[in-house]
């Protein structure tokens, strides 16, 4: 399973009180780092904390996301869209969010559509910024009821008008480094 992701500057996830995420005994957590060569040699200080639950823990926070991999934004377009979509096998609650692109990211909203068929909008950020990578907490836990559906609808600026952008003039995969781009 996926305990989690950090970028640099991300703030890191906390539990509230009697949640926690499960790490079995005799895990092995593996590290897989994004560096980005820069022509000298480096040591990785890399390190990770954990704080162990003090009290029982009523309830198991697991990690997924709503993303796609399979994309290529083209060159020069300034409002490119890019859709994913996750749906819960389980009645579930939503307790974070940690939306992700890299330098082209422009805006990325989340909208939860539930069996019923009501749909609302449960995390909109308009001015996506790549240097203010936070987790975001709901006021309370999100109900998410067996069959919901989380679509999660992204823009991306590959234009020149994009002060942030290496190169306007290349179509754009999904990547790990920064300079290609990731949907969360």
């Amino acid at each position: 399973g996926l305990l989690g992701a950090l970028s640099p500057g991300q703030t890191p996830f906390r539990a509230q009180p009697g949640t926690a995420k499960l790490i079995k005994a005799g895990s092995e957590i593996i590290f897989q780092m994004h560096y980005t060569p820069n022509g000298k040699e480096a040591k990785d200080r890399s390190y990770m904390g954990l704080i162990f639950a003090k009290e029982p823990v009523r309830k198991v926070i697991t990690t997924t996301a709503a993303f796609d991999i399979q994309f290529t934004i083209p060159p020069g377009a300034s409002n490119h869209e890019i859709r994913a979509s996750y749906e819960f096998e389980q009645d579930s609650q939503v307790v974070s969010f940690s939306p992700h692109m890299h330098l082209r990211g422009k805006d990325i909203y989340y909208k939860a559509i539930y069996p019923d068929g009501r749909s609302e909008m449960i995390l909109s950020i308009p001015r996506y910024d790549f240097n203010w990578q936070v987790y975001y907490y709901p006021d309370r836990p999100l109900m998410m009821p067996k069959g919901t559906r989380i679509e999660v609808v992204a823009h991306f600026d590959n234009s020149v008008k994009n002060p942030l952008n290496p190169d306007p003039t290349k179509a754009v995969p999904f990547g790990e480094q920064t300079w290609d781009e990731m949907m969360k």
